[in-house]
């Protein structure tokens, strides 16, 4: 059976990636999600799990946040030394690691190789860029993570409005409290930095989230929003996560390079 093998940072990471795989790849095979544990940890964990894989062919796809003060190169850089690295330890031959665009997209890079016997070693980086509806919002942040795509679908219009109706509100009325209102109350009062996360939190207070569903948080919030907007708003979330669904068929080869 094909496994695709995902590296992403935790436990949101990981239920978007259940829903997708479900949602958009049913049928390709088995879905091996491995927490990366943050930047600091992605290289190692990426090197031990891959490498006792490299007998047989890998197909792997790495989620990346970009950190303030990274840059796409820098991010790009860090993965291919880890690369280059472990197939150093499994003696293979040192042929440079040269990641390529997919699709025109800067954003999603892929690296493949056949390795002795002739079996593909495949791997696909992603790395988060802010969907363009944000800034259309006016919303620009240090960083930029798996919440800048969930705080997007959450935005939709029709998504609001579910939400806002379980508190009483219209999804306008949401949204300019999400976007507007309450970052310009926080940074008046000397916050002078907000990221996509903290709207999250934002969001799920003003919609009653917590009351109304009685779960246990924002990795819950996140299986809502993704339900929703796979139901009511599925063009706006197929655009949201367009780069992320070519990284996933590019990984699996279903996507032309």
């Amino acid at each position: 059976m094909n496994t695709l093998i995902v590296f992403g940072e935790g436990e949101t990471e990981r239920r978007l990636m259940d829903k997708f795989w479900r949602q958009v790849f049913p049928q390709w095979g088995a879905l091996d999600f491995r927490s990366s544990g943050g930047r600091d940890e992605l290289v190692n964990k990426l090197i031990a799990a891959l490498g006792p894989e490299l007998a047989q062919p890998v197909q792997c796809v790495i989620l990346a946040d970009l950190d303030a003060g990274d840059t796409l190169q820098s991010v790009q850089q860090r993965i291919a030394n880890g690369l280059r690295r472990m197939l150093a330890e499994r003696r293979y031959l040192d042929d440079g690691i040269a990641f390529s665009p997919v699709a025109g997209l800067a954003n999603v890079l892929l690296f493949a190789r056949r390795l002795p016997p002739g079996h593909e070693l495949r791997i696909v980086l992603h790395i988060a860029q802010a969907p363009p509806t944000l800034p259309a919002l006016g919303l620009s942040f240090q960083n930029a993570a798996t919440d800048d795509y969930i705080l997007a679908t959450a935005l939709i219009e029709s998504v609001a409005e579910r939400f806002a109706h379980e508190a009483g509100l219209t999804g306008a009325v949401l949204n300019r409290k999400v976007t507007a209102e309450i970052p310009e109350l926080l940074r008046a009062n000397g916050v002078a930095s907000l990221e996509a996360k903290d709207l999250i939190g934002i969001y799920m207070a003003v919609a009653r989230f917590l009351k109304v569903k009685r779960t246990e948080g924002r990795e819950r919030f996140a299986d809502f929003v993704i339900d929703r907007a796979l139901k009511y708003a599925r063009p706006e979330f197929n655009s949201i996560f367009s780069s992320l669904v070519v990284a996933l068929r590019t990984a699996t080869a279903q996507e032309s390079v």
